[in-house]
């Protein structure tokens, strides 16, 4: 599974394999794209390409396809294990708690987000599993700290009716979401009917 044409880290192609044995050392799981995958990874290799220039989230289908994409971005010399920040959904739940006022969360998620500046500058973070119902209002919030943090993008698995991947496709309209391997939630943009102008 070479990189397609990509720019490479040089350091990272030389050290593929030290690099990947930081990766599995600091990921949860140490899982990898089957070798028969059906999944589209040209499309990682083009996400990866738009990254370079604007803020990028991927929603994942599974927590295992989070670690998949980071561990086939790594193989392939785009990025280092040290490029990503690891962020558990419990944390950034703890802030978004969904019974304090508006404020009180945004309040908890900027004194997160100072604590870890150093580690969101620059990296790719990944969200393994936020799993509750977020607010379109959080979801941008939570989206624009990543951007003024500087972080390169987000890969993120959340699901269920109010997830963060819902709550962006459906209500943001964020041309730089893409969901991957598949489509699970549908944009729902209302179509204006053609008129005499």
């Amino acid at each position: 599974m070479a990189g397609r044409g990509l720019s490479v880290k040089p350091s990272a192609l030389r050290n593929a394999k030290q690099e990947v044995d930081k990766w599995v050392e600091k990921a949860v799981y140490d899982v990898r794209f089957r070798t028969d995958t059906k999944a589209n990874l040209f499309r990682l290799d083009e996400i990866m390409k738009q990254s370079l220039s604007k803020f990028v989230t991927i929603s994942a289908t599974g927590e295992a396809v989070v670690y998949k994409i980071i561990r086939y971005w790594v193989e392939n010399g785009m990025i280092t294990a040290d490029d990503v920040t690891i962020l558990e959904g419990s944390i950034i739940l703890s802030a978004m708690d969904g019974v304090s006022l508006e404020w009180k969360q945004k309040e908890r998620l900027d004194n997160l987000f100072d604590t870890m500046a150093a580690d969101i500058r620059g990296h790719w973070v990944v969200i393994p599993d936020l799993d509750a119902e977020v607010p379109l209002s959080m979801a941008i919030y939570l989206r624009s700290k990543l951007i003024i943090g500087g972080a390169q993008g987000l890969v993120i698995f959340s699901e269920g009716t109010g997830s963060y991947a819902q709550v962006m496709v459906q209500q943001m309209h964020d041309p730089m979401l893409f969901q991957f391997p598949k489509t699970v939630w549908q944009d729902r943009r209302k179509r204006l009917e053609e008129d005499e102008w």
